[in-house]
């Protein structure tokens, strides 16, 4: 799966530590299958950048849309887990991952820490 990245923040809540940058890791929540993209002639694609590894089985009974904030993050965002909503904003250009990256990664002033 591609890397991800992201900005993230509780809702409502616009204060220091609610909006932060991370690393998005994307899960289904249901049962999976490897599917395999179709050609203009309904033919799989040979390349395995077209392989889906997990593709989730549709099912309406077990479907979940959520989101889940690491534990790590959560008392900075003020959250718990009594249905806090959050906002996800996903990042997919390489330009905005590798600058997530950077960020990240750096030891300076704007590194982040968690808020306690």
């Amino acid at each position: 799966m591609e890397r991800l990245a992201g900005g993230h923040n509780t809702v409502p809540g616009y204060w220091e530590g609610s909006t932060y940058p991370s690393r998005v890791f994307v899960r289904t929540t249901v049962k999976t299958e490897a599917r395999v993209e179709l050609g203009m002639d309904w033919e799989e694609m040979d390349a395995e950048d077209n392989t889906a590894h997990v593709y989730p089985v549709f099912d309406p009974e077990s479907y979940i849309d959520s989101s889940m904030v690491h534990p790590y993050r959560l008392s900075g965002l003020s959250g718990d887990y009594d249905g806090d909503m959050v906002s996800n904003n996903i990042l997919y250009t390489q330009e905005a991952i590798e600058e997530t990256d950077n960020y990240l990664n750096s030891q300076g002033p704007t590194s982040i820490q968690p808020v306690a």
